[in-house]
């Protein structure tokens, strides 16, 4: 199976277009990608699927527009797959 950070790379390539070359670890999707917010919530679609996890993306721009967060915390690719591991890991864990 393909890792986590292979299989997001996988989905923004295939709605977003965005190159393949393009996509690293440091990689921030909105700003660096250019990704709109509805072509990320397409991804995010495929990332619950796939996964089997809700990815709180509503929460997280709240936190932004709020200033808790900066929006490096969960749009930067290394970052949003420890969030995509982290929540699997969560579910697969719970009843």
């Amino acid at each position: 199976m393909p890792s986590t950070y292979d299989l997001i790379a996988d989905f923004l390539i295939e709605i977003c277009n965005v190159h393949p070359n393009d996509i690293t670890p440091d990689v921030n999707i909105i700003d660096d990608l250019g990704v709109d917010s509805l072509a990320f919530m397409d991804v995010t679609y495929e990332i619950d699927r796939a996964f089997k996890i809700k990815l709180p993306v509503e929460d997280w721009i709240i936190d932004i527009d709020k200033k808790q967060a900066r929006i490096e915390d969960y749009f930067v690719m290394s970052r949003l797959v420890a969030k995509v591991e982290e929540l699997a890991t969560q579910a697969a864990n719970s009843p």
